[in-house]
């Protein structure tokens, strides 16, 4: 492995963004086993790696953009899995119908796919792919609303 600076802070945006996704997966099972809080501490994990990568860190203003699409899509599936993971629960569990966690749901759903059709056509044309800060506190607020639904609050 070379010395290059920008391949070592792109080899450590990626796996702070790998962790991230991978941290997002014990939450089904957590979630399912009646251990709220432990769920809670993954997806608040997930929110100050997500923070700390965008903001901080912020690789994704030198990351590649073929890559830096297909994780913002694996993670807004995981993301959209979660959030119909938590509506399953919360229908199983005889609570009144939740549709504003429906209808979030959908957003979300639509969201991942304009986004990822939006993000492969600008690539397709070789233009940059825009990193606002609205798109990035976006994915941080998401998850923080999945920690608010984990707990039942």
């Amino acid at each position: 492995m070379t010395n290059n600076p920008i391949s070592r802070f792109l080899l450590e945006g990626r796996i702070l963004r790998i962790l991230r996704m991978l941290l997002l997966v014990p939450t089904f099972y957590l979630m399912w086993t009646a251990h709220e809080h432990s769920a809670a501490v993954f997806l608040g994990a997930v929110t100050l790696l997500g923070w700390f990568n965008t903001f901080q860190l912020r690789y994704l203003d030198v990351e590649e953009p073929f890559t830096h699409l297909w994780f913002s899509f694996v993670e807004g599936l995981l993301t959209f899995a979660l959030m119909v993971n938590i509506l399953i629960r919360n229908v199983v569990k005889d609570y009144d119908f939740p549709w504003i966690l429906t209808v979030g749901c959908l957003a979300l759903l639509a969201r991942v796919v304009a986004h990822t059709l939006y993000g492969l056509s600008v690539v397709r044309e070789g233009k940059p792919l825009r990193k606002s800060f609205w798109g990035r506190a976006a994915s941080i607020s998401i998850t923080l609303t999945l920690m608010i639904y984990v707990l039942d609050i």
